[in-house]
């Protein structure tokens, strides 16, 4: 993901509930902190969700250095 500052992925994972393959799943966005940590950030559904702004994630990642 660009403009954060740092390095986050985001990964889409199948939702066999909703039945729509990878595009309807779930988005799972996480910061590898380390070779050995990893923090997950959010993890969302597309049904339910359209994509997280950046200053969400912002946030979120500001949450976690508190």
């Amino acid at each position: 993901m660009t403009g954060m500052g740092r390095t986050l992925y985001k990964v889409r994972a199948p939702n066999s509930d909703a039945q729509r393959g990878k595009s309807g799943g779930y988005r799972v966005i996480y910061y590898l902190v380390t070779n050995e940590r990893c923090l997950l950030v959010t993890i969302y559904s597309k049904v339910d969700q359209d994509d997280v702004s950046i200053e969400a994630i912002r946030r979120i990642l500001a949450e976690e250095r508190e």
